[in-house]
C-alpha cells in the first residue's frame, strides 16, 4: 500500500476566555483514499468524514491556509 503524506497548516479558533486564533501544522497520512474532508470556497472545513485521514487531526471550523507548505491564497485547496 502507497501512503502518501501531506502537511496542512491550518488556522484554529478556540473558544476559552475569549477568542484566541492559533496556527497549527498537522501532518495526514493517506493511502489510497482522499483526506475525508469537505471544504466551503474558502478553504474552511465543514465537515470530517469517520475513519478519514483528518479525522481527530482536523476540526470542522479550521481554515486550511496551506498544503504541503503551498499558500492557498485564494486558490482552493482542490486547485493545489
Amino acid at each position: 500500500m502507497h501512503v502518501c503524506m501531506h502537511m496542512c497548516q491550518v488556522r484554529r479558533a478556540k473558544q476559552s476566555e475569549g477568542i484566541r486564533v492559533q496556527t497549527l501544522t498537522v501532518t495526514l497520512h493517506r493511502g489510497e483514499k482522499r483526506l475525508g474532508m469537505m471544504l466551503d470556497d474558502a478553504n474552511v472545513v465543514l465537515e470530517i468524514k469517520p475513519n478519514s485521514p483528518a479525522n481527530g487531526l482536523l476540526l470542522a471550523g479550521d481554515r486550511v491556509l496551506a498544503l504541503d507548505n503551498v499558500d492557498l491564497a485564494g486558490r482552493r485547496l482542490a486547485q493545489v
